[in-house]
C-alpha cells in the first residue's frame, strides 16, 4: 500500500518539479552598418561620390550628421549650375576648401524691392569657413551678393573673378584675405582707381591678372602704386592708350622680381625696353601688338624662356629666332597668369581637381 502511494507521488501526474525547456542555440546575425561606430561609417563615406553623399543625408539623422564632416567635402565643382545665393553658404559650411563656380548663375534670395537679407544667419556659428580656392569666372552673380560672399572668405588664397562686375566695396572686402596670393580680375567691369588702391593691403600677392579691366590713366597709376614687392606674375595687357613708358619704369621699381609679364595690346609703348631689361628674373614676356615698341634687341641680355610677339609690323619670326635662340617664340596665344583652368583640365582649379555633384 505504501509502495503504491510512493509511486503516485513521483509519477509525472503528481510531480510538482518543473523541468526547464532546452532552448536552441541562438542564430548568429550578421553585423549591420547601423551597428558600426561613427568613425568607421565616416571612413566608408569617404569613398562615395558627392551625389551619393547627398542621398545619404536623407537616410537618418545620424547619417545626416556624419555626412557634414569637413573631411568629406574638400573639393566641389558646381560650375554651370543655377544656384540660390544662400545655398552657397550651406555648401561652405560643409568645410569645402576648393570650390568651382565657373559659369554658374547665382541668384539672390531677396525679391526686388524687399529688405536686405542678413546672410550671416546662414553661416555656421561653431565652425569657420575653410575656403581657400574659389573660382567664379564668367559666372552671373549680383555685385551685392559677391561682396557679401567675399566678406566671409578670410582664409582664401586663390580667387578668380574674371568677367564679373565689381565695385570699390569688392576690393575693400579683399583686404581681409591676408593670405591671398593669386587674383584674377581679367575683363572685370567697374574697376576704379579708388578700388585698386586697396590691393596695397595684399602683401602676399604673387600673381595678378587685371587685363582689359583698366580703362584710364588714373587707374594705371593707382595700380602701380599699390603693387606688392613680392609680385612675381602680372598681366597688364589691353591698356592700349593708358599705359605709357614712365608707367613701365615705375612698374619695374615697384615689382623688381617679376618672372612673367604680359604687356600685350599696349600700343603707346615705345622705349620701355630700357626699363624691362632691369627685370633680371624675367623669364616670360608677352608684348604682342605693341607695334611702336623699339630697340627689341636690347632684350637679348635677359635670360628669357618664352617670348610672345604676335603680329609685330617691323619684326619677323626669323629675326626673333635668331636673336633669342634659347627662348620659345610665340608659343602662348593667351595668358595663363592667375587663371584657374588651363588646357583641357576643365574640372581643375589651379592644379587642384574638383568633384562635380553630377556623376559623369
Amino acid at each position: 500500500m505504501s509502495s503504491e502511494r510512493t509511486a503516485e507521488q513521483f509519477s509525472p501526474k503528481h510531480s510538482t518539479q518543473v523541468i526547464p525547456a532546452v532552448s536552441a542555440p541562438p542564430k548568429s546575425n550578421p553585423s549591420q552598418i547601423s551597428d558600426l561606430p561613427d568613425e568607421v561609417v565616416l571612413n566608408v563615406f569617404s569613398y562615395l561620390h558627392p551625389i551619393y553623399l547627398v542621398k545619404c543625408t536623407l537616410v537618418c539623422k545620424r547619417w545626416n550628421q556624419i555626412t557634414k564632416d569637413p573631411s568629406l567635402w574638400p573639393r566641389l565643382d558646381l560650375g554651370l549650375k543655377n544656384i540660390k545665393f544662400p545655398h552657397i553658404f550651406s555648401v561652405l559650411n560643409l568645410g569645402v576648401k576648393y570650390l568651382r563656380l565657373a559659369q554658374s548663375k547665382i541668384v539672390s534670395a531677396a525679391k526686388s524691392g524687399a529688405a536686405i537679407i542678413d546672410y550671416s544667419a546662414y553661416l555656421s556659428t561653431w565652425r569657420p569657413l575653410r575656403i581657400q580656392y574659389l573660382d567664379l569666372s564668367m559666372s552671373s552673380i549680383p555685385v551685392s551678393c559677391l561682396n557679401e560672399l567675399l566678406q566671409h572668405c578670410c582664409t582664401i588664397k586663390k580667387l578668380s573673378l574674371e568677367s564679373l562686375e565689381v565695385n570699390e566695396q569688392t576690393f575693400s572686402c579683399l583686404k581681409k584675405a591676408q593670405d591671398l596670393d593669386t587674383l584674377n580680375l581679367c575683363l572685370c567691369q567697374g574697376v576704379s582707381p579708388s578700388g585698386v588702391i586697396h590691393l596695397k593691403a595684399l602683401t602676399k600677392l604673387e600673381s595678378l591678372n587685371i587685363a582689359w579691366a583698366l580703362r584710364d590713366r588714373m587707374g594705371i597709376i593707382a595700380l602701380i602704386d599699390s603693387l606688392s614687392h613680392s609680385l612675381k606674375r602680372l598681366n597688364l595687357s589691353g591698356c592700349r592708350d593708358s599705359l605709357l613708358d614712365p608707367d613701365v619704369r615705375n612698374l619695374v621699381k615697384a615689382s623688381p622680381d617679376l618672372i612673367e609679364l604680359d604687356l600685350s595690346d599696349c600700343s603707346t609703348l615705345q622705349y620701355s625696353c630700357d626699363s624691362l631689361i632691369q627685370l633680371k628674373h624675367l623669364r616670360h614676356l608677352a608684348i604682342s601688338r605693341c607695334d611702336n615698341l623699339v630697340f627689341i634687341e636690347k632684350l637679348t641680355c635677359l635670360n628669357l624662356e618664352c617670348l610672345d610677339m604676335f603680329t609685330h609690323d617691323l619684326l619677323t619670326e626669323d629675326f626673333l629666332f635668331t636673336s633669342f635662340p634659347k627662348a620659345a617664340i610665340n608659343q602662348c596665344r593667351t595668358s595663363t597668369i592667375a587663371r584657374p583652368t588651363v588646357g583641357q583640365k576643365k574640372s581643375s582649379i589651379w592644379g587642384m581637381r574638383t568633384r562635380p555633384l553630377v556623376k559623369v
